[in-house]
């Protein structure tokens, strides 16, 4: 009778660990920036809400002091949000990144409301390389 192999061979083994070691070492990043982007996304999503608040309290006459005089949190798990009116009336609604990955933690989002009425946005701080991370409304400048 023959004898009947039982369980993987050395090469085997080494194979499937060389092929799990190559796919980790594609997912990892990958995941990485999925997480980013992702966090970029939930801070845009935060700040947006109050460029309405600031056109309808302009619209009527009112003061903006602060993120909570349009209705939003100053702090968030994704936003340190600020609310800024300069002197020649232009308005900016900020978040800054919190708790987000290497990559974006120094990323800022930032609606720019210009005296007639027009808003851009624009993102800074993204490490240099990763600059499609920026939310596609709010590319890096």
């Amino acid at each position: 009778m023959k004898n009947m192999q039982k369980g993987f061979s050395l090469i085997e083994l080494m194979i499937t660990v060389a092929i799990i070691g190559i796919l980790s070492a594609i997912a990892i990043p990958s995941y990485a920036n999925y997480q980013a982007k992702a966090k970029m996304a939930a801070g845009l999503a935060e700040v947006t809400p109050g460029k309405t608040v600031v056109e309808v309290k302009l619209n009527n006459g009112e003061i903006i002091t602060n993120a909570a005089a349009i209705g939003l949190a100053a702090n968030t798990n994704n936003c340190a949000i600020t609310v800024e009116v300069a002197n020649t009336g232009i308005v900016f609604v900020s978040c800054l990144m919190t708790n987000a990955p290497g990559r974006i933690s120094l990323a800022k989002i930032t609606w720019t409301r210009a005296v007639g009425g027009e808003w851009t946005c624009a993102t800074t701080g993204i490490l240099a390389g990763f600059e499609d991370l920026a939310p596609k409304t709010c590319k890096q400048v």
